[in-house]
């Protein structure tokens, strides 16, 4: 007995370990609403652009057939993903498509979609509250500002994109302190030869639990035509 007893404490010891996520784009009751969810996604170029897939994913399963997940849904499985890879995965998939969530599950394997070599990853700040700058080719950048609770579940998230401008933006710098991430970028708008360019600060603040954003345009310079 007291052998059987330290057998299932030391595997209870190694279990505890292991922490995986599974990272689900979307789903529902029905497998209909899966394959709406699934048809959603390939149609978000986006998320082939800036990952690589394990072969067979994505795709709908039956949640009751993960270890962890609450039976009677279907969904989309991305992924299942460390606990070193899931919290950038979910912030970049949450810039594309905010439903996407993240759920522990039950089950050692990992196949979760790897950021493409072309996209570089940086974070600044710790849980409860950080942000990621995501730096891609041709100038391409996304800062994603995320709260946490305390089992490291995402509450609020924010995104902050080069493509809200017309022709895209150049990023100057990017900051966090405790509470607030500040983003100064210049914004490419209509224009010729050279676009008119605005100057903008974006700020992402925590505020009663929750993030909130405030924008602030800064100089304007009219573009030139040939």
């Amino acid at each position: 007995m007291r052998f059987l007893a330290l057998t299932l404490l030391l595997s209870t010891a190694s279990y505890a370990q292991v922490s995986t996520r599974a990272l689900i784009w979307g789903g529902g009751a029905t497998p209909e609403l899966a394959a709406a969810s699934l048809k959603n996604f390939t149609e978000t170029t986006e998320a082939k652009e800036l990952f690589e897939f394990v072969a067979g994913y994505p795709k709908i399963v039956e949640s009751a057939s993960v270890a962890g997940l609450k039976p009677g849904f279907h969904v989309v499985l991305l992924g299942v993903c460390g606990a070193d890879e899931s919290p950038l995965a979910l912030a970049v998939f949450k810039s594309l498509q905010p439903q996407v969530y993240a759920r522990p599950v039950q089950i050692t394997e990992r196949n979760c979609p790897k950021l493409k070599k072309e996209w570089k990853a940086e974070t600044k700040g710790t849980a409860p509250f950080s942000a990621t700058g995501l730096m891609g080719p041709y100038g391409k950048w996304k800062i994603l500002v995320a709260l946490s609770d305390a089992n490291g579940e995402i509450i609020d998230f924010k995104a902050v994109v080069d493509s809200e401008c017309m022709r895209g933006a150049d990023l100057r710098s990017w900051d966090v302190d405790a509470t607030s991430a500040t983003v100064n970028y210049t914004c490419m708008q209509a224009g010729c030869t050279a676009p008119d360019e605005q100057d903008m600060s974006v700020t992402v603040s925590v505020v009663k639990k929750r993030l909130k954003t405030k924008s602030e345009a800064g100089d304007y310079r009219k573009g030139a035509c040939d």
